[in-house]
């Protein structure tokens, strides 16, 4: 079939709307740490391909309690800052790859929690992490989404 052919036949199926760029596809990651005593008081998102970059960007001691192979693999880590109570969180919900025109990135969407009204906090401050691996991908740019729910 022609390409010419093709759109055609898409668009007699309804599919003109949905763009064949930018199509997304899950990452699968393995949780390293995520805890609510981290070093970082500054909130920020954090992307390491090798043991030098991950030194270089603060995060080696999160990394000691799991071997990374970083011929094979890369870390992700998003860091809430400090907050004045128990009850904050971070998460790294997903990881999608994305092939906009062009290229293909990495999208890293995570989600902030914050104490419920009402809800029982040990007033003390705390600095909330996740750290993730998942295959290295050299070639891709990394771009973090905090999650909207009403997006």
């Amino acid at each position: 079939m022609t390409p010419h052919r093709m759109s055609a036949a898409l668009i007699a199926f309804g599919v003109c709307c949905t763009p064949l760029t930018g199509l997304a596809n899950d990452v699968p990651f393995e949780t390293l740490g995520q805890l609510f005593s981290g070093s970082e008081s500054s909130p920020r998102e954090v992307v390491a391909r090798s043991a030098a970059e991950a030194d270089a960007k603060g995060l080696t001691s999160l990394l000691h309690l799991k071997p990374i192979d970083w011929d094979r693999e890369m870390v992700i880590a998003v860091f809430m800052g400090e907050v004045p109570s128990t009850g904050y969180e971070i998460e790294i919900e997903q990881i999608r790859l994305r092939t906009p025109a062009g290229g293909h990135e990495l999208e890293v969407i995570y989600r902030r929690t914050e104490p419920r009204p009402g809800q029982p906090t040990t007033s003390m401050t705390t600095k909330p992490y996740h750290v993730i691996k998942l295959r290295q991908d050299r070639g891709a740019d990394v771009r973090f989404r905090l999650y909207d729910p009403a997006a």
